[in-house]
């Protein structure tokens, strides 16, 4: 029987609250995931990010000093394509949704996502589900869209 190897994510947001609060609650909804690294901004991932420690998902913020959500996604997107990009943002506005699915991101939620949707979004995403993954709020913004993965 072939053992279940752990999801590996990393984190990428300028508030430490926030990033050990993810940390806990990622532990608590998914028992199989490993946070590879944390990273205070797309600088400090690019010093931090390698082959080795390569995770499966990052969940990234869009504000941040010094290389912000935007330029980070476009560099992952040139160096580790292979990396799934979920956002997590209180940034609702349309325009930074929309760069960030141009962009290619498979998923854009509030950083008030609820706990059981935050682990099917990682659940999916491991499993290769297709689609655009993203929080309630979003839906009415979203809809005339792209016909994603809502609440």
């Amino acid at each position: 029987m072939a053992v279940k190897k752990a999801m590996r994510l990393a984190l990428v947001d300028d508030h430490t609250l926030f990033r050990e609060g993810m940390i806990q609650l990622i532990e608590w909804v998914c028992k199989d995931c490993i946070i590879t690294f944390e990273a205070n901004d797309g600088i400090d991932l690019q010093q931090k990010l390698t082959k080795d420690n390569e995770p499966e998902i990052i969940l990234m913020d869009i504000n941040m000093p010094r290389m912000d959500g935007y330029a980070c996604v476009q560099w992952l997107n040139e160096n580790f394509p292979h990396v799934k990009i979920i956002v997590v943002s209180m940034n609702q506005q349309e325009a930074a949704m929309t760069r960030m699915l141009t962009l290619g991101v498979n998923g854009y939620l509030s950083k008030d996502v609820e706990p059981a949707k935050l682990a099917k979004v990682l659940k999916d995403l491991r499993s290769g589900k297709e689609g655009f993954y993203y929080t309630s709020p979003l839906s009415g913004e979203l809809h005339h869209i792209l016909p994603g993965k809502g609440d």
